[in-house]
Formats: C-alpha cells, structure tokens, sequence
C-alpha cells in the first residue's frame, strides 16, 4: 500500500516543480534529472501496483471488489494474503533493479548539485578532485555491489515459483546489499 502512496505525493511533487519553476530554471540539467527521477519514481510505482494486482486473478478480483464494495486495498491485501501466486524471475529481477537504481539516480542528481556549486573553473583541480572524490566512489562501488548482487539473485533464485520468499532471503544472505546500504548511508551524509 505504500508503493500506490508514494507515487502520488511524486506526482504532486512534479506539480509543483513544473509550477514553480521559470523558463530559464527548465532549460538546466539539474532540472530535467529532478523530472525524470520523479518520473522514474512514478513508474516504479505504478510497476508495484502492477505487480501486486496480477498476483490475483480476474475473477478473484471481482469477487472481491464486489464483497468489498470496490475497495481497492483488497486487491494489495490479498497480495499479501495469498504470496504464492508466481511470477517469472524476470519480474522479480527486473522490478528490484529498477527499484534499486531509483535512489542511486536521486543522489546523482544530488553529486551534479555538488558540482553546480563548486565548479571546476573557481575550485581549481586539485580542491575539486578532494571534493568530489569520496561521492564519486561511493557511488561507484555502491553500483557495483548492486551490479553482483542483482547477477547473483538472477543465477539462485529459481525461474517460477514463490518470488515473495525468494526476495525475503535474498537480502539477508548477501554481502552485497549489506555494503551497499552502508555506503547509502555515508553517500546521504
């Protein structure tokens, strides 16, 4: 239910942005990074909704809504109640590596504020390399591990079956996410 949440307050988040902001604010990068992440971050989430309403089938959700009065949290409950329904691996896969990259691209954008505000020109080399050097490599090593780790649930987790499980232990048994949630947090301070 979180994932139909957060879209929304994205999309009014874009709103605002597109609003509030002038001609000349449009035309810069850091503009147009901030509306494709939010963009990025909306389909992220309507991909989550997907997800979670074919896990049932038609005629289940129309017995629900029809029991429920066309209350639409039935259809995420029994997503949760019923968490054997399969998908591919593919599905699984492919909807964590986007999820994963959402927050990377957001702290890009972040770095290009960094260098928007110390620019090259007026920093010199040497104190802008010693300023940007630690985000950078954070930010690299950080998609690194979560390059060998989305390579490393693809070759284990099976091709069907219980993808809900699969992703439940997936974390916890990988060095990978564990190093790379670690670097997030020094990557946001």
């Amino acid at each position: 239910m979180v994932g139909t949440v957060f879209p929304t307050v994205l999309l009014v988040m874009l709103v605002a942005l597109c609003y509030l902001s002038t001609s000349a604010t449009r035309r810069r990068p850091i503009f147009i990074l901030n509306i494709l992440d939010l963009l990025l971050g909306m389909g992220t989430g309507i991909w989550n909704d997907y997800i979670e309403v074919s896990a049932l089938s038609t005629r289940q959700l129309c017995a629900d809504l029809l029991e429920y009065n066309a209350n639409f949290r039935t259809v995420q409950i029994n997503a949760i109640i019923h968490p054997f329904k399969s998908f591919t691996q593919a599905t699984y896969v492919s909807f964590g590596i986007v999820l994963s990259f959402v927050p990377w691209i957001a702290e890009l954008v972040l770095l290009l504020r960094l260098v928007v505000v110390f620019p090259p020109q007026l920093t010199g080399r040497r104190a802008f390399a010693a300023i940007i050097a630690f985000p950078v490599i954070v930010k690299l090593v950080r998609l690194a591990c979560m390059i060998c780790y989305y390579v490393q649930f693809a070759r284990d987790a099976p091709k069907f079956g219980n993808g809900v499980i699969t992703v439940q232990n997936g974390p916890t048994q990988s060095p990978f996410v564990k190093v790379e949630w670690t670097l997030e947090i020094f990557d946001n301070g």
